[in-house]
């Protein structure tokens, strides 16, 4: 679909008030949508009677309150019912549900904003073992819980890494509750086509409202990612041993304070395999496994805390993931942190 394209969504409820209001809240999320409101039984073929009054129809979307209103719909109109309990969701996951129907029915996606102002945040470690993945992902929880917009953490992946073989990290952690409907390779297709496409059908979602999606390290890859990423406030990258994504904001250097493989923090460089950033962002170290939690410039400690994976152990037994607490203290200390880096509010 052509960023210049409208997708025409016309909005049919026994409550016109709460129609105008969804209607007014789904336009300031999305600037792609051309939105009409009709009563209850006005849908028909568009038609401009003589007094001036139009009659609904020749859109591309129809979201109804009632399952009748989808009958003698065109061929190519997509039908979204709300059910009573849907109607109580919060408008951006109203406008999920949309686009989910829209691409459904027509096989083509939308951005639900055609323009990214997310916050980019890399996470990297000098070594294999400072926890990166857990301080990057248990952090993305926390935002996701605390910010009105969506939160993606990306995993990059080394550029020569088969999909067969990948380590995707973040699963050791995560219980999906919702499985990508499309696969990787297709999505990283797609972006090397130079196509707008939209993210959602290849993200897998937990119970905390964080998405996930993992990409190999290319610079083509990640600019094309970037562009399709208006659906999201923040962009929490985890890169591993690489150097910070494009365009973030701040870069957390991650050490193992009980590693004795970790000297004094070094610069990450764009060595083979690596991809260098845009512009320099803010430095920020992290000692993980420390003595006590603590601030000092731009470095934080974060303090050992082995009763927030105590179940570890008898979680991979059991289902092959570890959940992270995040009533312990190595999710306190993150909240912490992030409210010191004024991520959200205290």
């Amino acid at each position: 679909m052509k960023e210049t394209e409208k997708v025409k969504l016309v909005i049919e409820m026994r409550d016109r008030g709460y129609a105008q209001r969804l209607a007014q809240r789904l336009c300031e999320l999305c600037s792609g949508l051309e939105i009409e409101i009709c009563r209850k039984g006005e849908f028909c073929e568009w038609n401009d009677t003589a007094d001036g009054y139009h009659l609904y129809g020749g859109c591309d979307i129809l979201l109804s309150d009632s399952e009748r209103a989808c009958y003698g719909l065109p061929e190519h109109t997509a039908f979204l019912k709300l059910r009573r309990q849907e109607i109580f969701l919060p408008a951006p996951r109203i406008l999920e549900l949309i686009a989910m129907a829209y691409e459904k029915k027509t096989g083509r996606g939308f951005l639900l904003k055609s323009e990214s102002d997310a916050q980019i945040l890399s996470f990297c470690a000098e070594q294999g073992g400072a926890g990166v993945t857990a301080i990057c992902v248990t952090t993305a929880r926390l935002l996701a819980g605390m910010q009105e917009g969506a939160v993606l953490y990306l995993q990059l992946l080394p550029p020569d890494a088969a999909w067969e073989s990948a380590c995707l990290d973040w699963k050791l952690y995560t219980k999906i509750s919702q499985p990508p409907l499309r696969p990787y390779a297709e999505l990283e297709y797609r972006l090397r086509r130079g196509e707008t496409c939209r993210l959602q059908p290849y993200l897998a979602r937990d119970s905390y409202a964080l998405h996930y999606l993992s990409l190999h390290r290319e610079r083509q890859l990640l600019e094309a990612l970037l562009a399709c990423s208006g659906d999201f406030s923040w962009i929490l990258a985890d890169c591993g041993s690489g150097a910070p994504m494009p365009a973030s904001k701040k870069h957390f250097c991650v050490r193992n304070a009980l590693d004795l493989r970790c000297g004094m923090t070094r610069e990450m460089t764009s060595g083979e395999g690596n991809l260098p950033a845009l512009s320099a962002p803010e430095k920020i170290d992290i000692q993980n496994r420390g003595e006590a939690y603590c601030r000092s410039e731009n470095a934080f400690t974060l303090s050992e805390s082995p009763e927030s994976f105590e179940a570890a152990r008898e979680a991979v037994m059991a289902d092959g993931c570890i959940e992270i607490s995040m009533q312990g203290r190595f999710a306190r200390d993150l909240r912490r942190m992030s409210q010191q880096l004024n991520f959200f509010a205290p």
